[in-house]
């Protein structure tokens, strides 16, 4: 026969919610945002322009949201779990064994 899942999986299916690891994120999040806030202030003191006057030009607008969203795109890789769960190949297995056992 071919590998088959054992009957007390198919009878009682245990699924338990996903609970990622826990990591100490939080520094490194608070160290960003005050690194980032300090580079803004930074930037204006240094190049003495208002922040009013960058904002109004529109690409400065386009270039800060895209620069936004790679940032959210990087972390949210960086803080995943690096594993691949293969959910529906799990489900079809386990149906293919039920429709069996009929």
């Amino acid at each position: 026969k071919m590998t088959e899942i054992p009957s007390y999986m198919v009878e009682n299916p245990k699924f338990e919610p996903y609970k990622p690891k826990k990591r100490c994120y939080y520094s490194t999040s608070m160290l960003s945002i005050f690194l980032s806030i300090f580079n803004y202030i930074l930037i204006f003191y240094v190049f003495e322009v208002s922040p009013s006057s960058i904002f109004k030009d529109t690409k400065v607008l386009f270039f800060i949201s895209n620069t936004l969203i790679f940032i959210i795109a990087v972390d949210y890789g960086a803080f995943t779990d690096k594993e691949s769960h293969d959910f529906y190949g799990e489900y079809t297995a386990a149906s293919a064994v039920a429709m069996r056992n009929r």
